[in-house]
């Protein structure tokens, strides 16, 4: 099993040699539309990022990338019970620029559950995300380690890349996770009313993996 995921990380670091990037985060959905013909972006999804507590209408999720990387969030809620829908918009994080990212070509050939200090690094190449996660040393400290995850993790029938919440979509209630615990590379969403459609990310808290190899 080592063996086996440490041949995947070496084709990665010949894919991505250089350290060169790429614009996955943006590819997948639909762009033309879906199989029942709906528009292919969610007409319920304002054409700019909405402000928090304009009034919005449901079902709606959209997702706006303005920069590879750094997603804006708006999700359609309401709060309490009978209470009106408004945007909860939710910025990126001021860490995802990955010009910010210290993804070096040395990082690029470390195998799976290698030592790492840089915890919270995360860096994108051709085949997927790799970065330096939160990890338990056998003498009960916190330490860190290297783990990847390809873009096509999303589960059977779903988009090889992670698809824009509020782009349209052609199987319903197809359930895709490219969230979760440890690495993630894109969002958890279902496909409804002809849209992706965002999810909750966990179905509980993360554990702590163990560090060292897998």
């Amino acid at each position: 099993m080592r063996r086996a995921v440490f041949i995947a990380l070496v084709s990665w670091v010949i894919a991505a040699c250089g350290g060169k990037t790429t614009d996955a985060e943006q590819d997948g959905g639909a762009p033309s539309g879906n199989d029942a013909g709906h528009p292919s972006r969610n007409p319920a999804c304002p054409p700019t990022p909405p402000s928090s507590g304009e009034p919005c209408t449901p079902p709606a999720s959209c997702e706006y990338i303005a920069k590879r990387g750094c997603s804006t969030m708006a999700e359609c809620v309401s709060m309490t019970a009978g209470a009106p829908f408004r945007w909860s918009v939710t910025l990126p994080d001021p860490g995802c620029d990955p010009s910010l990212r210290q993804c070096t070509a040395d990082v690029l050939s470390l195998p799976e559950g290698y030592p790492c200090t840089l915890s919270g690094i995360r860096c994108d190449f051709a085949d997927g995300r790799c970065g330096c996660v939160d990890c338990l040393m056998p003498t009960g400290q916190m330490g860190a380690s290297w783990t990847c995850r390809r873009w096509d993790t999303g589960g059977t029938g779903c988009p090889p890349m992670p698809p824009i919440v509020g782009d349209a979509c052609g199987t319903p209630d197809l359930e895709c996770t490219y969230g979760g615990c440890g690495i993630s590379v894109g969002n958890r969403v279902r496909c409804s009313g002809g849209y992706w459609q965002l999810m909750p990310k966990y179905d509980g808290p993360c554990p702590i993996p163990a560090c060292g190899p897998a």
